[in-house]
């Protein structure tokens, strides 16, 4: 049966590394845009129709197609899987959904799919919590430098005396659960759990994902043929230097999630390059 395959909470964790990867396969499609945003107000009891301005007309006018005619645009993009008989996957990446989607949600997905006879298949990647934090702050940082949007005027360093260090400490200080929010999987993977063979889905640590054959475990959960890797496709963000203080709040922030880990990565322990961070806890 031909697959949907989407994303758990996953925000920093691989996954434009991933959608670079198995866009290249005749397999899978995207529709066009590698994070679709949709679900989340597809769900919602409150929708409100808007234009969704990224600066990539393509994307946003994709967006709004999805708004305006949301069940046409599900129907159509099953028919252009069922259509073509190499591509057998239709594929949404949008990394919040595990934060923003309910477990009844995800069981509705599954079953709005399952009435375009295709099988939902979720997907969650892991990173460091610290770490993901950390690259999610460069990647605001680096968007305010380049983007003029409103909501990214907090974190511009221009309005800030002193050292870059500094200036990025005090972004920590004022963003700290915004920056953590999506570094605590033990809500997404109790979801998971939740819902049981209703979805199938796979879950691994980035380490996991890029090591030598992540890709093609991947590639076996959704029965498509072995994908080739791109050694270009890698998120060029420029990772930002914080004090170790700073880390060490972020870390401290998280304590109950590396505690919930501790117990989900059970006798195997962590992964090697989540123990610097650990160290922090001490």
């Amino acid at each position: 049966m031909k697959k949907f395959a989407f994303l758990f909470g996953t925000q920093k964790c691989g996954t434009t590394w991933l959608d670079r990867n198995l866009g290249m396969s005749s397999h899978v499609t995207n529709a066009g845009a590698k994070e679709w945003r949709f679900f989340p107000w597809y769900f919602s009891s409150t929708r409100k129709l808007k234009y969704i301005d990224t600066g990539n007309h393509k994307e946003d006018d994709l967006r709004y197609q999805m708004r305006s005619e949301p069940d046409e645009f599900l129907r159509n993009q099953a028919r252009i899987v069922h259509s073509d008989p190499t591509m057998s996957v239709l594929a949404d990446f949008t990394p919040s959904l595990g934060a923003f989607l309910s477990t009844e949600d995800f069981r509705d997905l599954a079953g709005l799919f399952r009435g375009l006879e295709l099988e939902a298949r979720g997907m969650m990647f892991m990173r460091d919590p610290v770490e993901r934090a950390v690259s999610q702050l460069s990647m605001h940082v680096e968007n305010a430098k380049t983007k003029s949007l409103p909501k990214l005027e907090g974190w511009r360093l221009s309005g800030f005396n002193g050292s870059e260090t500094e200036a990025l400490d005090r972004l920590v200080d004022h963003y700290l659960e915004k920056l953590t929010f999506r570094s605590r999987y033990g809500e997404v993977l109790e979801k998971i759990t939740a819902l049981d063979a209703t979805i199938p889905s796979l879950v691994m640590t980035t380490d996991e994902l890029f090591s030598p054959g992540g890709l093609d475990l991947v590639a076996g959960f959704l029965e498509i043929p072995e994908v080739a890797v791109d050694p270009t496709a890698r998120n060029a963000t420029r990772h930002v230097s914080i004090s170790l203080e700073s880390r060490r709040k972020i870390a401290r922030s998280l304590e109950s999630t590396y505690r919930y880990m501790e117990q989900y990565f059970g006798a195997n322990g962590f992964p090697k390059s989540w123990l610097p961070s650990l160290d922090l806890l001490e």
